[in-house]
C-alpha cells in the first residue's frame, strides 16, 4: 500500500511537471514578441534582468527584457495598475513564469502553482494562503478576485508575498523582481522614460520569424473577416443604409467649396470654378491618378485622394498604392502640384479631422513575397523609409486578417508637417475613427476585442483595451460621444448594448436583447441607439441610454424602402426607389407612422440623396420616364405648395390638405432631376423649394453652402439658389 501510495504521488509529480513543460513550450513558441533587450540603458537592463515590467491597461509586458503578452489567450484582458494596487488576469502568472493557474469563478477562488508551494486567493472571505509541503500560512495582503467578461483577476500584491518578489509601483508602470530595485528618486522618470515605449503599446512583430509564425497556419487565434463570419451582404436588407455619418469625420467628397470657389473632381481632373449663381470653371489640371475618391481644400491647398501606380524617387520600384496629392491653389488658373505621399495597397476609408487626414490603406500580406511590409513613399520627406521595419510593426493580438493596414496621418493645411505613418498587422476591416480616438475591435472567441488608440494632431498612441460579449460587424456600431464609448454586438439573434468610459471599464449594458435577428449595423443618435437588423419583419430595435439602457422595442419601417436617414433622434426619412419620401414619426416606438409624405416623380438615385438637417434641405436626384409619369399623374395628386413656376407632385395627409392649394399641373418630361425640399416638422409636409433638370445628365456629387445648392454632373456644374 505505501508502494502503490509513493507511486502514485511521483505520478502526480510527472503529470505537473509536464503541464508547465507545456505551458512553457506554448509561451516559447507563441507569445515571446521581441528578442531583443532594452538598448543604450546598461543600468536599466541589469535592472530588468530578472524583472517584468506591466503598464496600466497595456496588453504588453517585458519579462526579463522581452516583450511578451499579458495574457495570450485575450489579449484585451489587460491589467490595471493603481497607486497602490495592481490587478492582473490569472493567465499572466503562466504566461509570464510558467506557473500553472486554476480558478472557480463560482466559488470565486484562483490558484496559482509554482516550484511546488500553491497560492490560494479566495474572492469571497478576502484571504490570500501559501500552501507548501510542509506548512499553510495565511498572507497580510487581502485576497480579492474581480471577474472582468470572463476572466478572472487577482492583486499582483499578493503573488509578491507569497512568491518573496519585490513590487514596485511608478505611476502607471509596475515593476516586479526578486531584489529591490537600485532606483533612486531622480532614476525612476529615466526608467518610464526607457521602458513605456515597450509596454504602452499594441505588440510588436520584431523579427521575420515572429511575423512567419504569426501568418503562418494554425497560428492566430481567428484569421476571419467579419463579413464573411456574418454571411451577409448589404442588399439583402432594405434598411442597411441607415443613418447620417455618425462618426464625426469627413470623408473626401468629389465637391468642395470656400465659399468663393468650388473644387471638384470630374475625368480625375482637377477642376476649379467660381462660387455663385453662374459658377465658371476657371482650370482643370490633369492629376495624373487612375483613380479619385474624391478630395479636401484647406486654405491654399487641395489635397486629392485616389488609387494610381507609385513611383519612388528613391528606388526604381514601381507599385500599385493610394496617394494624396497635395495641389497649391493660390493661382486658381494654375494649381501646382506640391506634395505628394503614398502608401502601398488598396484604399478603404479616409477622414478628416482637425485639418489631419486619416487615410487607411490595406495590403495582404503574402507569403510568396515573404509578407513584405507595405513600401511607403513622401516626396517631401526623404527620411520616410520605404518600408517600415517590423519593430516598428504593431499587430492586434487577435487578427482578423492576414493583412497590414496603414494609417498615414497627415496635416493637409501645413506642408512643414512632418507625415507620420502607423502600420497595423492583423487590424481587420472593423475600425473606427470616432470622438477623439481609433477603436479597432478584433473577433476574439466568443466575444470581441476592442483596442483604443488617442489621436492627437498626427500622432497615434495605444490607450486602453476592453473585451465585449458578441460580435461587432460594422464600424457603425462603436460610436463615442462625450469620451463614452457607445458599442453594438450580436450573438445568435441577440444584441448587446455596452458603454464604455475613457478607461475602457464597462459602465453599463444590457445582454440578451431578442431582435429576431443578426445585428448588421447600428446608429447612435442622442441618447437613442438604433439597431439593424437582417430580419425583415423587425429591421430596426430602439433602446435608449439615458441614465440607464433601455429597451424601447422595435421600428415598423414601411414596405419597399430602399434606405433610411436619420432626421432627428425622434423621425426618420424613408426613401423609396420609386420615389416616395416620407417622414416617419418614430417618437412612440410602439406606435410608429408616417407623419408626411411626397411623391418626387420618377425613380429615386436614394444612395445620391443629400440630407442636411442643419440647412433643413433634402435633395432628390431623379431619373423620369414617360413610363413612370404616366403611372404618377393617374395615380397621385399633383399639388402646387411654392409661390414659384416650380411644382410638386405629392400624396397629402388630411391633416395637411387645407395648408396647400391642389391643381393640376404638367409632370416634368423623360430626364434626369434634382428636387430640393424643405421638411417641416411644424407644418406636416416637404415644402417644395425647386427642381432642378440636369437634362439627362447624372449627379455625381452635391453640396449646400451659402443658401445655394451646387450640382456636379459628368458635364456641368449647376447652382440653385435656396430661399
Amino acid at each position: 500500500m505505501k508502494n502503490k501510495l509513493i507511486i502514485n504521488i511521483v505520478l502526480v509529480y510527472f503529470v505537473l511537471l509536464a503541464i508547465v513543460l507545456v505551458v512553457q513550450m506554448k509561451l516559447s513558441s507563441n507569445n515571446d514578441i521581441s528578442t531583443e533587450p532594452l538598448k543604450d540603458n546598461v543600468t536599466y537592463s541589469d535592472i530588468l534582468s530578472d524583472g517584468i515590467v506591466l503598464y496600466d491597461r497595456s496588453p504588453v509586458m517585458l519579462v526579463n527584457q522581452k516583450q511578451m503578452l499579458v495574457n495570450a489567450d485575450n489579449g484585451a484582458a489587460v491589467p490595471t495598475v493603481t497607486d497602490d494596487r495592481v490587478m492582473v488576469p490569472v493567465n499572466f502568472f503562466e504566461n509570464a513564469y510558467g506557473a500553472v493557474v486554476s480558478t472557480d469563478k463560482n466559488k470565486q477562488t484562483a490558484t496559482i502553482r509554482l516550484d511546488n508551494i500553491a497560492l490560494v486567493i479566495d474572492g469571497k472571505n478576502h484571504t490570500a494562503t501559501l500552501v507548501s509541503a510542509s506548512e499553510e500560512k495565511t498572507l497580510e495582503t487581502d485576497g480579492e478576485i474581480e471577474l472582468k467578461n470572463g476572466t478572472v483577476y487577482m492583486p499582483l500584491e499578493c503573488f509578491a508575498e507569497g512568491f518573496d518578489k519585490e513590487l514596485s509601483i511608478y505611476n502607471s508602470t509596475a515593476l516586479l523582481s526578486d531584489k529591490e530595485p537600485q532606483l533612486t528618486e531622480d532614476d525612476v522618470p529615466g526608467f518610464i522614460q526607457a521602458v513605456e515605449p515597450q509596454v504602452n503599446n499594441l505588440p510588436s512583430v520584431d523579427e521575420q520569424d515572429k511575423l512567419e509564425e504569426l501568418l503562418g497556419s494554425g497560428a492566430v487565434n481567428i484569421f476571419n473577416t467579419i463579413g464573411e463570419s456574418i454571411g451577409f451582404t448589404k442588399t439583402e436588407n432594405p434598411v442597411s443604409t441607415l443613418g447620417l455619418d455618425t462618426l464625426s469625420a469627413d470623408e473626401p467628397s468629389i465637391l468642395k467649396t470656400d465659399g468663393e470657389y468650388l473644387y471638384f473632381i470630374r475625368d480625375n481632373n482637377l477642376c476649379v470654378a467660381r462660387a455663385g449663381e453662374h459658377p465658371e470653371t476657371i482650370s482643370i489640371t490633369n492629376t495624373g491618378i487612375d483613380q479619385v475618391y474624391g478630395l479636401y481644400n484647406s486654405g491654399k491647398y487641395v489635397s486629392i485622394v485616389g488609387s494610381t501606380k507609385i513611383e519612388s524617387d528613391s528606388s526604381d520600384d514601381v507599385y500599385d498604392g493610394c496617394i494624396i496629392a497635395v495641389y497649391d491653389t493660390t493661382d486658381k488658373t494654375l494649381p501646382v502640384l506640391v506634395r505628394q505621399i503614398a502608401a502601398e495597397g488598396s484604399y478603404k476609408q479616409a477622414h478628416l479631422k482637425d485639418n489631419t487626414v486619416y487615410l487607411f490603406v490595406y495590403k495582404e500580406a503574402d507569403s510568396s513575397d515573404g509578407y513584405s511590409v507595405p513600401k511607403y513613399y513622401d516626396s517631401a520627406n526623404s527620411s520616410v523609409s520605404d518600408t517600415k521595419s517590423l519593430s516598428q510593426v504593431r499587430y492586434v493580438p487577435e487578427m482578423a486578417d492576414k493583412a497590414y493596414t496603414s494609417v498615414l496621418c497627415f496635416n493637409i493645411s501645413d506642408m512643414g508637417r512632418a507625415l507620420n505613418i502607423h502600420t497595423l498587422l492583423g487590424c481587420g476591416e472593423n475600425y473606427s475613427l470616432t470622438g477623439n480616438s481609433l477603436y479597432i475591435a478584433a473577433p476574439s472567441q466568443p466575444g470581441t476585442s476592442v483596442y483604443k488608440l488617442n489621436l492627437q494632431d498626427t500622432n497615434l498612441s495605444y490607450a486602453s483595451a476592453a473585451y465585449v460579449n458578441g460580435n461587432i460587424p460594422d464600424r457603425g456600431c462603436i460610436n463615442e460621444l462625450n469620451g463614452v464609448l457607445r458599442l453594438a454586438s450580436w450573438t445568435d439573434d441577440i444584441a448587446n448594448v455596452t458603454l464604455l468610459n475613457d478607461m475602457m471599464d464597462v459602465t453599463d449594458s444590457l445582454s440578451d436583447i431578442s431582435t429576431g435577428g443578426n445585428i448588421v449595423n447600428a446608429r447612435f443618435i442622442g441618447n437613442r441607439a438604433y439597431l439593424v437588423t437582417d430580419n425583415s419583419s423587425s429591421p430596426v430595435f430602439a433602446l435608449d441610454l439615458g441614465d440607464e439602457i433601455r429597451e424601447l422595442g422595435v421600428i415598423a419601417i414601411p414596405e419597399n424602402t430602399a434606405a433610411v436617414r436619420n432626421y432627428d433622434a425622434e423621425h426618420f426619412v424613408c426613401i423609396k426607389d420609386d420615389g416616395n419620401i416620407s417622414m416617419l414619426n418614430i417618437s412612440d416606438i410602439s406606435n410608429p407612422y408616417e407623419e408626411f409624405s411626397v411623391q418626387a416623380g420618377g425613380n429615386c438615385l436614394y444612395n445620391k440623396v443629400l440630407l442636411s438637417t442643419e440647412a433643413g434641405i433634402l435633395a432628390v436626384p431623379l431619373e423620369v420616364t414617360g413610363t413612370a409619369a404616366s403611372n404618377i399623374a393617374e395615380n397621385t395628386t399633383v399639388t402646387e405648395i411654392t409661390t414659384d413656376t416650380t411644382t410638386e407632385i405629392t400624396s397629402i395627409s388630411e391633416a395637411t390638405t387645407e395648408a396647400v392649394t391642389t391643381q393640376q399641373n404638367t409632370l416634368p418630361e423623360s430626364g434626369s432631376y434634382v428636387r430640393v425640399y424643405s421638411p417641416d416638422i411644424q407644418s406636416h409636409g416637404f415644402i417644395h423649394i425647386n427642381t432642378v433638370n440636369l437634362e439627362g445628365d447624372e449627379p455625381s456629387d452635391m453640396l449646400y453652402y451659402g443658401n445655394r445648392l451646387y450640382i456636379v454632373t459628368e458635364n456641368k456644374i449647376v447652382s440653385t439658389y435656396i430661399e
